[in-house]
């Protein structure tokens, strides 16, 4: 004669069949998000909880930014781009599900890229094309992978830092127009508290 029972499952758990010292057992373990990870993170908080609040960027972001005894929060002291890149950095790991560059010859890595562009090319956009835009800017200048590289009295480059690389195109271009107020952060200068 069998049995039933009823059981309440946490949303994030699924219950499975398993074999247990030669014995199937039931178990409930976690409920894996199967849906490409582009549906998964749509915010910063989603790259953090895809990682888990152990991940060491993760916990490291949160000791960070979070006052301890009165402190002043990391945010304070060195201002929103450095924030943008710790938070960048997690959002990448996190888009990446675990790859990471080699740097051998036949290895591809990508990079959101920007554009700076004057008024009068910034009127002439069409809506959508608005949509995308950061700023507006009076003088020419191109950021590479979060760094800029502008056409000014000097002139100074530096492309694609390896710790915000992306492992395909899509991911790049999805990671710099989902999250582009956080690149806006990382790149631009902050006006908070006159920080340079």
């Amino acid at each position: 004669m069998n049995k039933t029972i009823q059981i309440e499952i946490p949303a994030d758990k699924k219950v499975e069949w398993q074999e247990v010292d030669g014995k199937a057992v039931l178990v409930m373990v976690d409920e894996k998000d199967n849906r490409p990870v582009t549906k998964r993170i749509k915010t910063f908080e989603d790259a953090c909880n895809e990682l888990g609040e152990n991940h060491p960027m993760v916990s490291a972001y949160n000791s960070l930014v979070t006052r301890a005894n009165g402190e002043q929060s990391l945010a304070e002291w060195m201002g929103k781009d450095v924030v943008a890149f710790l938070k960048l950095r997690i959002i990448t790991e996190a888009l990446n599900e675990g790859w990471h560059p080699k740097f051998t010859e036949d290895e591809y890595r990508y990079f959101p890229w920007f554009y700076i562009y004057t008024k009068e090319e910034y009127d002439n956009f069409s809506e959508e094309e608005k949509r995308r835009c950061v700023c507006r800017a009076s003088f020419y200048a191109a950021a590479y992978g979060g760094l800029v590289y502008s056409y000014a009295s000097s002139n100074s480059n530096t492309v694609g830092g390896v710790r915000l690389a992306f492992s395909n195109r899509d991911l790049a271009e999805y990671a710099g127009m989902q999250f582009i107020d956080i690149w806006a952060d990382f790149v631009f200068k902050s006006n908070d508290n006159n920080k340079q």
